[in-house]
C-alpha cells in the first residue's frame, strides 16, 4: 500500500497561516536588505522557532491508501474498489484523543461504504465484467473513495470524501461527503451549530450560485435549497442535507451532480467567507 505523510504546515502553508477559524499566526517578514547580517540571522531563527511553535498546535495527519478490488478465479479484476484513510501522528493523537477517535470513525464509515457497495453488487459485477471481456472490452464496476483535507487547525478539522460509483449505466455517480469535526470534543459539527438564519444563508448561496454558474439550468434554487436540512451532519442522515466543510476563510458548500441542476453540469461548489456569512452566523463562530 502506498503511504502519503502530510504535515499540515507543508500541505496548506498559506491556508494554515490564515487559520481555518480564528487562529492567527504572525511572522515577521521585514525587508532583509535593511537588517545587518548577524541580526538577520537571529531574526530568521526567531521567526522560524515561533512559526514551529505555532504549527505544533496543528494536527498532523497521514494518509494511507487501501485497495479492496475483487478478482475472479483467473485473476481478472471485476470490481475496482479503493480509497484512503487519514490518521493522526502519535504526538497529535496524544494531544487530541477525541479527534483521533472521530477520524477513526470517519475511516470506518468510508470503508463500510465501500464494503457495502461490493457486497450488494458482487454478482452483477461478475456478470458485467464477463460480458465486457466476451465483447472484447475491459470494463468493470467501480466503487471508490478519495478523501482529502479541507481544513485542519487546533479548533476544527474537515475531511472531504469524493465517492465515485459506476455500475454499468449511462454515466457514473459522484457524491461528496464532508466530515466536520470539533477538535476538542471530537463531535461532528452540524450546520445548525454554525448558522442561525437558514433563509439568510440560502439567499447568499442563491446569489453566489447564479453569479458563478451562469450557464447552469437550475431546477429551482429556492425550492431546492429550502428542502435541505441542517440539524444533522450530512453523513448521519439519509435526508437531503447541506454538505459543507470548513475552509481557511469560511465555509465551502458542495452540491452534487443533478442536485441543483442537470447531471451534465457536474454539480456546483460555493465558498462563503466568514465576512460574507457574518449576518447569519451564530455568535461563537464569528471571527
Amino acid at each position: 500500500m502506498r503511504k502519503r505523510s502530510v504535515f499540515i504546515a507543508a500541505l496548506l502553508t498559506a491556508s494554515m497561516l490564515a487559520g481555518c477559524s480564528s487562529v492567527n499566526i504572525n511572522i515577521n517578514t521585514g525587508a532583509k536588505d535593511e537588517v545587518p547580517a548577524e541580526e538577520e540571522t537571529a531574526t530568521e531563527t526567531s521567526d522560524t522557532a515561533e512559526a514551529d511553535d505555532d504549527m505544533a498546535d496543528f494536527p498532523q495527519l497521514t494518509s494511507e491508501d487501501f485497495d479492496m478490488s475483487r478478482f475472479d478465479d483467473n485473476k481478472n479484476m471485476y470490481f475496482d474498489s479503493h480509497g484512503n484513510t487519514w490518521t493522526l501522528s502519535d504526538e497529535s493523537a496524544k494531544k487530541y484523543p477525541k479527534l483521533a477517535d472521530a477520524i477513526a470513525k470517519v475511516n470506518e464509515t468510508e470503508k463500510k461504504y465501500i464494503t457495502d457497495c461490493l457486497d450488494e453488487n458482487d454478482s452483477d459485477a461478475r456478470e458485467f465484467a464477463k460480458e465486457q471481456l466476451d465483447s472484447g472490452y475491459d470494463g468493470t464496476f467501480s466503487c471508490t473513495s478519495d478523501m482529502g483535507i479541507a481544513c485542519a487547525d487546533p479548533k476544527r478539522v474537515s475531511l472531504i470524501s469524493t465517492r465515485f460509483e459506476y455500475y454499468g449505466g449511462a454515466h457514473p455517480s459522484t457524491v461528496t461527503i464532508a466530515y466536520d469535526i470539533d477538535v476538542e470534543s471530537g463531535q461532528f459539527v452540524p450546520l445548525s451549530a454554525i448558522i442561525r438564519d437558514k433563509e439568510g444563508l440560502n439567499k447568499l448561496l442563491k446569489e453566489k450560485l447564479i453569479e458563478l454558474y451562469t450557464d447552469h439550468d437550475f431546477f429551482g434554487l429556492d425550492e431546492s435549497l429550502d428542502s435541505l436540512q441542517m440539524a444533522l451532519p450530512a453523513f448521519e442522515t439519509e435526508e437531503a442535507s447541506y454538505n459543507f466543510a470548513f475552509n481557511p476563510n469560511g465555509l465551502t458548500f458542495y452540491f452534487d451532480p443533478a442536485e441543483l441542476s442537470p447531471y451534465v453540469f457536474s454539480g456546483e461548489q460555493v465558498d462563503l467567507t466568514y465576512e460574507e456569512l457574518s449576518g447569519v452566523l451564530e455568535e461563537n463562530f464569528k471571527p
